[in-house]
């Protein structure tokens, strides 16, 4: 009896110890893997960061402000990081918000001078100019209330020439064409057929419909042209800008002459630094 005893306390101890030892091993690999830094997002925020660089370069274009589009990926890779180096939860949220703080806070910051003015109530009409690019935020606004004077209605469309989104969301109205924005900028492109295809489109549809209001540029006379035998009748000067209602409803559709754009083109890419 004292042998089953003996057996039945050491088989006992033996099991104790075996998981005791057991649980103690899986509960170390548990933590090395839960410990282990995760790189999944830190690869697929390299990954969107890296196809964004390739659009850029893909595209030619090498202005500074085209690579905005990278900032997305660039944000969640720093982000990642940041949780891959096991900081605490709360790390990224705080490299966050300090980057935010600069912004507002660094002395001669655009950005930081706009939110301060919103917060204060001012008005930054003036403020909003870039020249080299020809905006003003205050044309846009002027155009918009001009069309409101002018008759505009929910359901009106609305086309401008050139690269011009503010009007369309200060007015509520839409462009029917397929493309809203205009610029002569061709030379940027290198598949010149699918562009040819993609303005014949763009124009083709834009006589189908017709739009109530257009709004041209001095630059582009062909619109000139075009309009007054459409049954447009030109209703104000804003800016740059010439707006055009469509008053007959009777005349022919809109017809721009088929390739026209490609002489102003050429003229831009002569003169294009």
């Amino acid at each position: 009896m004292s042998d089953s005893v003996s057996d039945s306390v050491s088989d006992s101890v033996s099991d104790s110890v075996s998981d005791s030892v057991s649980d103690s091993v899986s509960d170390s690999a548990s933590d090395s893997v839960s410990t282990r830094p995760d790189y999944t997002g830190v690869l697929l925020a390299f990954g969107f960061f890296f196809s964004a660089v390739l659009a850029v370069l893909s595209q030619g274009k090498l202005s500074a402000y085209q690579w905005d589009v990278t900032s997305g990926g660039l944000v969640l890779l720093l982000l990642h990081a940041l949780l891959s180096a096991r900081l605490p939860k709360r790390g990224p949220w705080i490299a966050a918000v300090a980057l935010a703080l600069v912004a507002l806070l660094r002395p001669g910051s655009t950005y930081g001078a706009h939110v301060r003015g919103l917060y204060a109530g001012t008005d930054l009409s003036e403020r909003m100019v870039s020249p080299d690019f020809g905006y003003d935020y205050r044309e846009q606004r002027a155009m918009a209330s001009l069309l409101r004077e002018r008759g505009a209605r929910r359901g009106d469309s609305l086309h401008v020439r050139g690269y011009e989104p503010t009007v369309y969301v200060l007015s509520g109205l839409r462009s029917p064409a397929r493309f809203f924005e205009n610029h002569l900028h061709s030379w940027w492109v290198s598949d010149f057929e699918v562009l040819e295809r993609a303005k014949a489109s763009h124009y083709a549809r834009l006589g189908e419909s017709a739009p109530t209001f257009f709004a041209t540029r001095a630059e582009l006379p062909v619109d000139e042209e075009v309009l007054p035998a459409a049954g447009y009748e030109r209703v104000g000067v804003v800016g740059r800008f010439a707006l055009w209602k469509r008053v007959d409803e009777a005349a022919p559709l809109p017809r721009w002459p088929e390739g026209w754009w490609r002489e102003p083109e050429r003229r831009a890419r002569a003169t294009a630094p």
